[in-house]
């Protein structure tokens, strides 16, 4: 999984930047091999708040067109045992916006970490389908320690994220 730098663009009549998130996976299906390939474009403001997303349906995928419908940024400063919804995204079946095909909410959770200047972020996704059903539920969870005076916070990826899809089939996918 890959994620291209950002660039300047505009998404629905409003400028910001676009990147591009790309999956590519050869998997062993049957006695042969089997590659998935995925692409979406990531829209977000100039402050990082996410506005958007397009998946053209290529590589065996059905198309997306989201759009960020509710949004409230995530705090400047927490507390452990905070919690919120981010964004909510509204999925469609075309940039026409005439068939809802679904949602997600994107929710995150704040813990104090056991190192003093530490915290946990915890942020969770759910897709839920036009019928109402969950489609998949995906958790990704990230250190945070205080950096020096002066310097920017980076956030280390430290943990599994988890997709439920239909049927309750799981895949997990770790990162360090």
């Amino acid at each position: 999984m890959t994620r291209s730098q950002p660039t300047s663009d505009s998404f629905e009549g409003t400028s910001g930047q676009s990147s591009i998130l790309t999956v590519d996976l050869t998997y062993n299906s049957g006695g042969g091999s089997e590659t998935y390939h995925r692409a979406k474009k990531i829209y977000f403001d100039s402050t990082f708040n996410p506005r958007g997303s397009y998946d053209d349906g290529s590589g065996g995928g059905v198309p997306d067109y989201a759009v960020v419908s509710s949004l409230t940024p995530l705090p400047a400063s927490a507390l452990g045992a905070e919690t919120g919804t981010w964004h909510v995204l509204t999925h469609y079946s075309s940039s026409a916006k005439t068939v809802i095909v679904g949602t997600t909410t994107v929710t995150y959770e704040v813990h104090a970490g056991v190192a003093a200047g530490t915290v946990l972020l915890v942020v969770k996704a759910d897709r839920i389908n036009e019928l109402g059903a969950l489609v998949s539920s995906t958790s990704t969870e990230y250190w945070i320690t205080r950096p020096a005076s002066g310097q920017p916070t980076t956030p280390a990826k430290v943990s599994t994220e988890r997709s439920v899809l239909p049927g309750g089939v799981q895949s997990y996918i770790s990162f360090a």
